[in-house]
């Protein structure tokens, strides 16, 4: 084997073998997509047509879009590579490029427009608080993320939110024993004892002015709380970020080489030897 032929096969088991990972990557997230969809309308229940559905469902499409997208590239990457077809491999780098490109332009819009995204968000999301008794699978989530993130209620207004609940607002005519109170997820300490929890009501009256319980509640909204979160593990974030782009860098890089490669091979096939230049003689 030529030294030419050697380097054609390292750089294809590489190439081939990235965009293999990156298929089944691509299956994996239409799947995950397609299944969330599925249970959209189960988890919601009745509640369907609320803006936390729209948000869900907006999400799931970009996410089996993307899912698409990578699939495709990565075949296309398989074929070409299988193949040593030029051709395709041109196509496959132009898709990287694209991908990059597309990614960068996500990233910039998103930031100079990350202020009104989150208004829009925690708009939507505030809307569902007004559901929270009504929907089961409403409050669960609700619960969850209220747990996860040790947070209560949507905007910087924080727990203060809940005012908007029928049952929880403090309204001088609320007949509901939960009036000017906030669910038991908002309970510091909820999150670890959820099973054993006997005061779920240590909430109570905080939404008015003046409580002694407000030390008993996170306060922070739950925006807020995952802003902060992401902003606390930047490097995790910044670093996944980076290894994605890395690994369509070196994507292109690879496939740019494999086309020298087999350009090179090619015109190694097809030089004249010295032998039949005297034949010819």
């Amino acid at each position: 084997m030529s030294k030419i032929d050697c380097t054609a096969t390292i750089i294809k088991l590489l190439l081939f073998f990235s965009n293999v990972f990156f298929w089944i990557v691509g299956i994996l997230v239409i799947g995950f997509g397609i299944w969330v969809i599925q249970q959209e309308s189960e988890l919601l229940g009745d509640n369907a047509d609320t803006e936390v559905y729209k948000i869900v469902y907006s999400v799931t499409i970009v996410i089996i879009l993307v899912g698409v997208i990578v699939f495709i590239v990565a075949f296309v990457g398989c074929i070409g590579t299988i193949r040593e077809n030029i051709t395709i491999l041109n196509v496959f780098i132009g898709l990287l490029i694209a991908e990059v490109v597309v990614e960068l332009s996500l990233i910039v819009v998103g930031f100079s427009l990350y202020e009104t995204i989150k208004d829009e968000v925690i708009d939507s999301l505030k809307d569902t608080l007004v559901y929270y008794l009504d929907s089961p699978s409403i409050r669960d989530l609700i619960d969850t993320f209220q747990q996860a993130f040790l947070c209560c209620g949507v905007s910087t207004k924080g727990y203060k939110d809940w005012k908007v609940n029928e049952y929880y607002g403090c309204k001088e005519n609320n007949p509901f024993y939960l009036a000017c109170s906030v669910p038991w997820t908002c309970c510091i300490g909820a999150k670890d004892d959820q099973e054993t929890m006997i005061n779920r009501m240590c909430g109570k009256g905080v939404l008015e002015d003046k409580s002694e319980n407000i030390g008993a509640i996170y306060t922070e909204g739950c925006i807020d709380a995952v802003h902060n979160k992401l902003k606390s593990n930047l490097s995790i974030v910044l670093g996944m970020v980076t290894g994605v782009f890395f690994l369509q860098i070196i994507g292109i890089f690879l496939a740019f080489l494999l086309r020298v490669t087999i350009k090179s091979n090619q015109s190694e096939i097809n030089r004249p030897t010295n032998n039949s230049e005297e034949d010819n003689e």
